[in-house]
């Protein structure tokens, strides 16, 4: 596939610029013409092709990455993933992309799932996990305290805290969750109030030190809290 030739994008009533980017990506892959390993061009080039910010770019990455199509790193990219997700994963990714709109059911589930998550982050976590994971946070806070697309950095956290649980099935359920509220995400920054990033990189920062002091009590009521208060910004 020449993913430097011209697309043009159909227009289509309610549906946002990012969602027909992940549309035409997973249509590529679903025919065969990304393969799997294959790159996907530079976020620039990206917008640059379909002719829409680079925000709507990540945006459709992080919803393929959590339907498991692509996977990315932040010094290589982003490539068609070499293997997929099991067939019930790729459902309910599926399921929670369609209904990304159940905000309120959506976040009922994360807060059930992403405390138990995290308890078991903080129960097997080992010293290399704990060090990882305070470099995450040290990279999303410095992103999100200087404005650069907060939303993207709050999502990362979230999705590798969930990688430490060594259950890849949560990492993945964890994903596709995020993925769903990924429009969640943006509006809360976009409507919370002026001390909202430092109220949420606190929250983080809690969350780390309570799973590098190994308790799963206090990191899951952290988890909690935090899901609770990203909830009432939004309602």
């Amino acid at each position: 596939m020449d993913l430097k030739a011209p697309l043009k994008l159909k227009k289509a009533k309610r549906i946002s610029k990012y969602q027909l980017i992940v549309d035409h990506i997973a249509s590529s892959i679903d025919s065969g013409e990304l393969q799997p390993g294959d790159k996907l061009l530079p976020e620039r080039e990206l917008s640059e092709q379909f002719g829409v910010s680079r925000i709507s770019v990540r945006k459709a990455l992080a919803v393929l990455a959590g339907k498991g199509l692509i996977e990315t790193t932040p010094r290589h990219g982003a490539y068609v993933s070499a293997y997929r997700s099991e067939q019930m994963l790729d459902s309910f990714a599926r399921l929670v992309t369609q209904n990304r709109q159940r905000t309120d059911d959506l976040y009922e589930v994360r807060r059930l799932i992403e405390v138990q998550v995290v308890r078991l982050v903080a129960v097997r976590r080992t010293e290399d996990d704990v060090r990882e994971l305070w470099e995450t946070y040290e990279r999303t806070t410095a992103a999100i305290l200087a404005g650069e697309d907060p939303h993207q950095a709050d999502i990362e956290f979230h999705i590798s805290l969930a990688s430490y649980a060594k259950n890849p099935f949560f990492a993945e359920l964890m994903s596709a969750l995020v993925t769903g509220l990924i429009d969640a995400f943006a509006n809360m920054w976009t409507e919370g109030d002026d001390d909202l990033p430092q109220v949420i990189v606190g929250h983080h920062r809690q969350i780390v030190q309570a799973i590098a002091d190994k308790d799963p009590d206090q990191a899951a009521l952290y988890v909690t809290q935090h899901v609770s208060a990203c909830y009432r910004v939004t309602n």
